[in-house]
């Protein structure tokens, strides 16, 4: 898109009208294009902490416990900003600690029958929310990136994993969570097969995370990564150019965030 404005200012300069008018048709279809990276995983894979890895800023909340309540889809903006986007087409921006009670709800002291009435008056919200879009001046995100955090995939709320699997079908690549000291689960490989392989998506990144839960033992790290990269080729279509990376979300977002003076 850079390149199209220094040639319509390019153009400008030297008065070509006719070319100027093709490349501001050509910038209007490219500033409408939307590039979006899915990451999925079951819960506790550590998605929120990678995707603030990966953005180097701590943007999602992230817990011990399952934390993502709803889709976030991080976009660029010049200043950062949350809006809910609901299903019924509306729109509502809410400051960032209603964001973080509404991705990340905390557990409370209350009595069992007190958190079953909060629990279904907070999915009745829930269910009314199409996905929670971040807006924030990242340089991955400038040109047209999004990045969309999606709820585990063993999420047992239907509601949400359809939404998770919508996602899936119009995603242009998927990054695939799956933790060292459990890699590679049958209901993940289910998973697979079934929404990824299925939907015939070719560009995707299997990311082991957790490095830093094998004890620094390459010999652990080496037993892991033969499993996981085995197990991925027999599977149909995956046997080619596997993409698959070991790593800590969790140190790669300390140095991220030590880095820029955090």
């Amino acid at each position: 898109l850079e390149v199209f404005r220094q040639l319509n200012c390019l153009a400008e300069a030297v008065g070509l009208s006719g070319p100027r008018s093709n490349l501001k048709k050509d910038m209007c279809l490219l500033d409408g294009e939307r590039f979006e990276l899915v990451v999925v995983g079951e819960f506790s894979r550590g998605k929120s902490t990678f995707v603030n890895a990966m953005l180097g800023r701590r943007i999602l909340p992230t817990n011990s416990k399952p934390t993502t309540a709803i889709i976030s889809k991080i976009v660029y903006g010049e200043t950062p900003k949350f809006v809910l986007h609901y299903k019924n087409g509306d729109s509502k921006e809410i400051d960032e600690d209603k964001f973080i009670k509404l991705v990340a709800p905390k557990e409370t002291d209350e009595t069992k029958s007190e958190k079953f009435k909060k629990f279904l008056h907070f999915q009745e919200s829930l269910d009314k929310i199409d996905y929670a879009e971040v807006q924030y001046p990242l340089t991955f995100c400038r040109d047209n990136v999004e990045v969309v955090d999606t709820p585990g995939t063993n999420d047992l709320n239907a509601g949400r994993i359809e939404i998770t699997y919508k996602y899936l079908n119009q995603a242009d690549a998927v990054i695939m969570l799956l933790a060292a000291d459990q890699a590679l689960t049958a209901s993940e490989e289910e998973f697979l097969k079934a929404r990824i392989m299925g939907n015939q998506i070719r560009d995707i990144f299997f990311v082991v995370n957790g490095r830093d839960k094998l004890g620094g033992s390459s010999i652990e790290e080496e037993r892991v990564m033969n499993f996981v990269r085995e197990n991925l080729q027999e599977l149909e279509g995956l046997s080619g150019n596997l993409r698959l990376y070991l790593l800590s979300s969790r140190q790669a977002l300390l140095f991220r965030r030590s880095a820029a003076g955090e």
